[in-house]
């Protein structure tokens, strides 16, 4: 695994807290504050059992492309828009 870069920590809300996979506080880890200590170190044995199937790090993430999340409907030029009332329950028009 290659050496992960120094990412700075934002200020958790008062119900979570980091804990750090790594030997030099890095690849932390959110978790809920409510843990006691043996379930934060039980927690911590099976994720670095299994790191290497998660496969990967904050860093590695990108965002969304806007193209994805963007919704776009294409209308003809030469369509009218028209809008009807219907009855939401069977779908006829209203009179």
């Amino acid at each position: 695994m290659e050496e992960p870069s120094k990412l700075e920590l934002k200020v958790l809300p008062a119900h979570l807290r980091y804990v750090f996979l790594g030997a030099n506080n890095n690849l932390p880890i959110i978790i809920a504050v409510d843990f006691l200590e043996w379930q934060v170190n039980s927690l911590l044995v099976v994720w670095r059992r299994y790191i290497k199937a998660i496969g990967w790090t904050i860093t590695d993430t990108v965002g969304i492309p806007p193209g994805i999340c963007t919704h776009k409907i294409k209308i003809d030029s030469k369509c009218i828009q028209v809008s009807e009332p219907t009855n939401a329950r069977s779908g006829k028009k209203w009179r």
